[in-house]
């Protein structure tokens, strides 16, 4: 039977795959997973030792709205988190950290399906330890695929198109580079970013 997307663990190179978490049966994929480490909370406070956490998520074609699933490390089970109600389905297509060189606060990225990039941050309070804005950084655009650091600058990829973020308390977000879609081309996208130092 159909069992929906599951994430599965391999513990060691000699030890077997085995089922992690199974996302339900309205989740035809997990879309995107990301190892996090918050050194700060969302007022920019040093925290007194690094939060790890590990995010994924799902195309869920059964619910409405944009979430993610943050794993419990003590329980080795996962949570599914609210970001946005969109009043249809939709997906983090991309995910990201970067740490805001002007507010000097670690941000977690969410690029949705839907052409829109939410960013929020640590909160022991929170449900899921995160807290989102309610309103996108950016939005209006191709879906988002990947996200990367480079220099202290976060980017994003968008169909055919790369975005740079102008860091600050009122973020802002440019296109710096476009590629040529050749013609008869539905898509040409920019599937994964990769910083290479030097």
């Amino acid at each position: 039977p159909w069992t929906g997307a599951q994430i599965l663990v391999k513990e060691g190179a000699s030890s077997p795959w085995r089922l992690e978490w199974s996302l339900g049966q309205g989740v035809v994929r997990v879309a995107a997973m990301a190892s996090l480490v918050f050194t700060t909370d969302g007022r920019g406070n040093k925290l007194s030792a690094p939060v790890r956490m590990l995010v994924a998520s799902g195309e869920d074609q059964d619910r409405n709205g944009l979430g993610i699933w943050i794993r419990d490390d003590n329980k080795g089970t996962w949570t599914r988190v609210d970001i946005a109600k969109t009043g249809k389905p939709d997906s983090c297509r991309a995910l990201g950290l970067h740490h805001d060189a002007v507010t000097r606060i670690d941000r977690i990225f969410c690029g949705s399906s839907e052409g829109k990039v939410y960013s929020g941050v640590y909160d022991p309070s929170a449900p899921g330890r995160l807290s989102w804005n309610a309103q996108p950084e950016l939005s209006g655009q191709p879906r988002s695929l990947a996200f990367t650091t480079t220099n202290k600058k976060l980017y994003v990829s968008l169909a055919n198109s790369l975005y740079q973020r102008t860091d600050g308390s009122r973020p802002s977000w440019k296109a710096v580079y476009t590629w040529k879609v050749p013609p008869g081309t539905r898509h040409d996208e920019m599937r994964g970013l990769t910083t290479v130092p030097h």
